[in-house]
């Protein structure tokens, strides 16, 4: 086995660990803080840190989705899940203060769930947990987007509003897709 390849394999198994260990003091420890946050509006997701130097700041959407990335002194967003670009920034003025609190801006149904704050100094590493709720109404849709060639399926959750403009601008491109929405919230 080539040395880089062992390399990458040894990385991603540190960062599988890292992620089942967060998980876990996340389900035993339970230092959760809830956050609720209206369809469409900024939400502030708070992460305190006690403070050191060389502070690197990690955001995550579990399971592994990197919302944000701050290291030496500067954002770092070339891996930053597309869901998220432009939508997300930290009060850099306040990280020498022990704050990695993120602003996330324009929130959508899809940010809902848990997320992890990693914070890694030369003192240490400090996480912290959010879930955070997306309130409005909402709803469960089943969609269907039939092709030629195959017919797939997905379930999704939308806001209703976004329902409709997803079936407005798809209608336009594909007279394939149907959307039915089975429950509202």
């Amino acid at each position: 086995m080539r040395k880089p390849k062992r390399t990458m394999i040894m990385k991603t198994r540190m960062a599988v660990l890292t992620l089942v260990v967060a998980l876990l003091w996340h389900l035993v420890i339970g230092n959760v803080s809830d956050v609720r946050c209206r369809w469409n509006t900024s939400c502030l997701l708070e992460a305190n840190f006690s403070i050191g130097d060389d502070v690197a700041i990690y955001w995550i959407q579990f399971p592994e989705i990197l919302v944000h990335s701050f290291f030496f002194e500067t954002d770092r967003l070339k891996k930053q899940d597309k869901r998220f670009r432009g939508r997300t920034s930290l009060f850099k003025e306040n990280i020498g203060k022990g704050n990695a609190s993120l602003l996330l801006k324009d929130v959508v149904v899809g940010d809902e769930g848990s997320y992890m704050c990693r914070v890694v100094t030369l003192t240490g590493i400090s996480d912290s947990f959010v879930n955070l709720h997306i309130e409005g109404k909402s709803a469960n849709c089943l969609m269907y987007i039939i092709d030629a060639s195959k017919d797939s399926r997905r379930l999704c959750r939308f806001s209703v509003i976004q329902v409709h403009w997803w079936y407005s601008t798809w209608k336009l491109f594909s007279r394939r897709l149907f959307v039915f929405v089975l429950s509202m919230h």
